[in-house]
């Protein structure tokens, strides 16, 4: 598994994710593309946690190639602008990792791709889908398809992967209900304490539920229900589906399909009894207390054992939430979310500051100390001074007052014989 840890194929395993999510966003159906495409980001995503990653550069790698993808789809308008998606996802693939780094021959080749497949193939079908009426696209949204025979579903879409995966839900459905009818109704008593009956809190809920579970079908039989008059079908859609409304479209509704009920029951069926002779015929022949045959299908079959593991594990659900997005939260992001604040805010913060006070200092010394109050201080100087200098002429004496006055109109007089 070396390979994995090889920076150029997490890099391809990212996009390739990327763009199976981008095409299921384009072309919704049955959902596989979209869990498949969330598993592989998810799954590149802790790879690269293995790896010294630059995880702005991640954030903004995918960040650029979901603007490139969904800004056309948003309006089409936008698509002029999806090309800075892409660029941005081409520079930040150079600073992906720390070392090594990704190869620029295969960043180049993952952009050229990434703008073909997208003008080629999701554009035309983007374009398509915006030629559909509102009507045609709530006809997708009916039914599977099913066989058309006794009355088909009406609906034009073949959402098989969906049909399927209905089909072994039932299968599955009948099998563990029949393991829990055994289990609590059969055999010895497995548990801990004494078994005793819920409160009224609990069971009279339960009977609500259940009542409500036996009666609710009545009334709602769809539409094409050949075993009662046509005025019982589809009471509840009449009830609560608006009518004469123009912001409303109109919607087409499936019709039953025969084949589709007696096919699922068969399967449901055929899941009860597998379930029956494993647990009712063998598990109770071993003991009464049993809950599994000892030298059941795991203990032959790896399949069989990693089926159950990844059953004990809850699909490992716990697992992809603790140690991959929590893990993820609290590691890297957690590290980036830190050092944007210590080297970003925190700088952008301090700089502030600092300037803040060069700038009172400067203020302060230059301005106020030297030029305010050197204003005020000599102005005070000069006033003192002046005082002091008129003080000496103001004697007492007329006589001096009085050549005081004749020097001035003296000089006055030569003034104005000077300038006349």
């Amino acid at each position: 598994m070396e390979f994995l840890q090889d920076p150029n194929m997490i890099y391809l395993l990212l996009m390739a994710g990327l763009w199976i999510s981008a095409t299921g966003t384009y072309i919704p159906g049955t959902g596989v593309a979209e869990v498949a495409g969330a598993g592989l980001i998810l799954g590149t995503v802790y790879l690269m946690s293995l790896l010294a990653t630059n995880w702005l550069a991640a954030i903004a790698l995918v960040a650029g190639a979901s603007l490139f993808f969904l800004l056309p789809l948003l309006k089409a308008e936008w698509e002029k602008f999806a090309i800075a998606g892409l660029a941005a996802q081409a520079v930040a693939s150079l600073f992906l990792f720390a070392d090594g780094g990704v190869s620029p021959i295969l960043i180049a080749l993952g952009v050229l791709v990434a703008w073909v497949y997208h003008r080629t193939i999701l554009r035309s079908v983007l374009q398509q889908q915006r030629s559909l009426s509102s009507t045609q696209k709530d006809e997708i949204l009916v039914g599977t398809g099913g066989w058309c025979l006794f009355g088909g579903t009406g609906g034009n879409g073949a959402y098989t992967v969906m049909l399927a995966m209905g089909m072994i839900t039932a299968a599955l459905t009948g099998a563990y209900m029949t393991r829990v009818v055994y289990l609590t109704f059969f055999g010895e008593f497995r548990g801990h304490g004494t078994p005793h009956e819920s409160g009224p809190r609990i069971t009279v809920p339960l009977w609500i539920l259940g009542g409500l579970a036996v009666v609710a079908g009545f009334i709602n039989f769809p539409a094409g229900f050949q075993l009662v008059p046509a005025s019982w079908e589809e009471k509840f859609l009449q009830w609560v589906e608006p009518v004469g409304v123009s912001y409303f479209p109109s919607i087409a509704h499936a019709t039953p399909s025969w084949t589709l009920a007696i096919v699922s029951v068969i399967v449901a069926l055929i899941g009860i009894g597998a379930a029956y002779y494993y647990y009712f015929v063998r598990v109770r022949a071993v003991s009464p207390v049993a809950t599994e045959l000892p030298d059941g299908p795991t203990s032959k079959s790896a399949v069989a054992r990693l089926g159950h593991r990844i059953l004990v594990n809850k699909y490992y659900l716990d697992w992809l939430y603790t140690t991959v997005i929590v893990g993820f939260v609290k590691g890297p992001l957690a590290k980036a979310a830190y050092w944007t604040n210590q080297n970003v805010i925190d700088r952008v913060v301090n700089e502030a500051g600092i300037r803040s006070v060069q700038a009172g200092n400067i203020v302060y010394h230059k301005v106020d100390q030297l030029v305010v109050d050197g204003i005020v201080n000599a102005t005070g100087k000069i006033s003192d001074s002046s005082g002091e200098e008129l003080r000496r002429i103001q004697t007492g004496k007329v006589q001096q007052y009085a050549a005081i006055m004749f020097a001035a109109a003296t000089i006055l007089a030569g003034i104005f014989i000077i300038v006349i």
